[in-house]
C-alpha cells in the first residue's frame, strides 16, 4: 500500500510511524524542507516538498492520504494524488474551517485510471 502523509509534525509524525510499522511504501509531505531528516528517520522512503513541481508526478500514486495540516490546501491538488477509489484522511481542521471539493479534478482521477 502506498501513504502519503501530509504533514510531519504533530499527528503527521506518528502517522509516518504507523504507516511503515505497518509496511507500507510512506511518502511523507510538508512545507518545511528541514522536516525531510525527521521524516527519513521515522520511517518515510520519500519526501516531498508540498510546492514541489514532482507532485504533479504522483497523480493517482497513493491508496490513501492522511491529511494532517490545518492549513488552506490546493484540495484538487491533493485529489488529484490519489488512485481510484483511494482514501483520504481528513485529521487537520483545513484553514478558513472549509475546504472546496474542485469536481472537475476528481472526474479527471476517476475517469484516468
Amino acid at each position: 500500500m502506498k501513504v502519503a502523509i501530509l504533514g510531519v509534525g504533530g499527528l503527521g509524525h506518528l502517522g509516518v510511524q504507523y504507516a511503515a510499522a505497518l509496511g507500507s511504501v510512506v511518502t511523507a509531505i510538508d512545507n518545511d524542507l528541514s522536516k525531510k531528516e525527521e521524516a527519513k528517520t521515522l520511517g518515510a522512503d520519500e519526501f516531498m516538498h508540498w510546492n514541489d513541481e514532482n507532485l504533479a508526478s504522483h497523480k493517482g500514486a497513493f491508496d490513501v492520504i492522511l491529511n494532517c495540516v490545518s492549513a488552506n490546501l490546493d484540495t484538487g491538488k491533493l485529489l488529484a494524488m490519489l488512485r481510484n477509489d483511494g482514501t483520504l484522511v481528513q485529521l487537520g481542521i483545513p484553514g478558513g474551517a472549509t475546504m472546496t471539493l474542485p469536481l472537475q479534478v476528481v472526474m479527471e482521477v476517476v475517469v484516468e485510471v
